[in-house]
């Protein structure tokens, strides 16, 4: 099997997708996050990644969190590419379907996703570990994080592990997850009028999720760990027209949104959360929160634990002080990628087994 995993260049945003192609052909996409803080920029980007009416089956989305520079482009991605009730979408919170009913964008593209038949699978904090293969997700609405997703032999040895670090998030659901438990509702109908109905009286009755406060839906990120479940592996090279690279590397990645890694504990914790799958060595890892200070430590530029960083960032804040990450990982290993709006930024990583 091949997988390649591309690191698309829409400058402040997240777009990253990952084909397994076997004999020639894709048989599974997976794509984590379609955004930009311009939305032109995704746009140009989806234009040149998918035909319009491409008819390109999209297996499994991930969905981080629901900042417009991380779902702006989904509608878009939508009209290029076919989902349908074999299509998994994973996003944070246990009842993501709820939040159908949110005064924000989501809301609508949770409409357009049920209304095409997509699977929603929420994720929600827990200490356990189980585990999935690909097929037994469409036999629940909710998997804790940590759980390893193996896709079948059919398609390759591959592993997908939704991962979450606790920032309050569920802290803040919590009386939105008890009361939708206690609706007379089904939750597969969520879409039904009745159901919109009673949700929306509960989710206006909750002082902190309403008045325009989109920070309580996007206070943790879904990060997601992808590897191989093999270490026998033929090939693995990263390719950056930019910056000249071609390099081998390890085949893992971990996308983290916009989780905080200021606290170096937390990065450390997640670090040794990830080796326990049997990762070694991180391929590599996404710069939270497109670089800014407010999720980043310094501490991350000296660690050897991963082979190469990457950051989706507008060029325009470079000598910015909110990117102290392009400074930190200035010609050394491990290095970074920067990709922004310039295609000539875009990562290509191949990977052969």
């Amino acid at each position: 099997m091949q997988l390649i995993r591309e690191l698309h260049p829409v400058g402040h945003g997240a777009f990253f997708t990952e084909r397994i192609r076997n004999e020639g052909k894709t048989c599974f996409t997976f794509i984590y996050d379609c955004g930009s803080y311009k939305v032109d920029n995704v746009v140009r980007v989806l234009n040149q990644v998918f035909q319009p009416y491409s008819g390109e089956h999209i297996d499994l989305l991930c969905i981080s969190h629901f900042d417009k520079d991380h779902i702006n482009g989904l509608i878009s991605l939508l009209s290029r590419c076919k989902v349908d009730s074999s299509t998994v979408v994973l996003m944070p919170f246990k009842y993501p379907k709820a939040l159908v009913v949110a005064d924000h964008p989501i809301a609508s593209l949770l409409s357009l996703l049920m209304f095409y038949g997509t699977h929603i699978v929420g994720v929600y904090n827990s200490t356990g570990r189980e585990e999935f293969v690909f097929g037994q997700l469409f036999q629940t609405d909710a998997i804790p994080e940590g759980a390893r997703i193996f896709l079948p032999a059919s398609i390759g040895r591959w592993v997908y592990v939704p991962l979450m670090h606790d920032e309050g998030f569920e802290s803040v659901l919590e009386e939105f997850n008890r009361k939708i438990e206690n609706l007379d509702i089904d939750y597969n109908q969520i879409g039904s009028p009745a159901a919109i109905g009673h949700l929306k009286s509960v989710y206006q009755n909750l002082p902190s999720l309403v008045h325009g406060n989109v920070t309580a839906i996007n206070m943790n990120s879904l990060m997601i760990l992808s590897y191989p479940l093999t270490n026998k592996v033929e090939k693995s090279v990263v390719v950056q027209k930019s910056s000249s690279l071609c390099q081998s590397i390890q085949p893992s990645c971990l996308y983290t949104g916009d989780t905080s890694f200021q606290n170096q504990q937390v990065f450390s914790d997640l670090l040794q959360r990830v080796f326990s799958y049997g990762c070694s060595q991180l391929g590599l890892l996404q710069i939270p929160h497109h670089g800014s200070n407010h999720c980043y430590n310094s501490s991350i530029a000296q660690c050897s634990s991963f082979s190469a960083a990457f950051v989706n960032y507008d060029s325009m804040y470079k000598n910015s002080n909110r990117l102290a990450c392009l400074h930190d990982f200035n010609n050394r290993y491990p290095i970074l990628l920067r990709v922004t709006k310039d295609i000539n930024t875009r990562v290509v990583h191949k990977i052969t087994i």
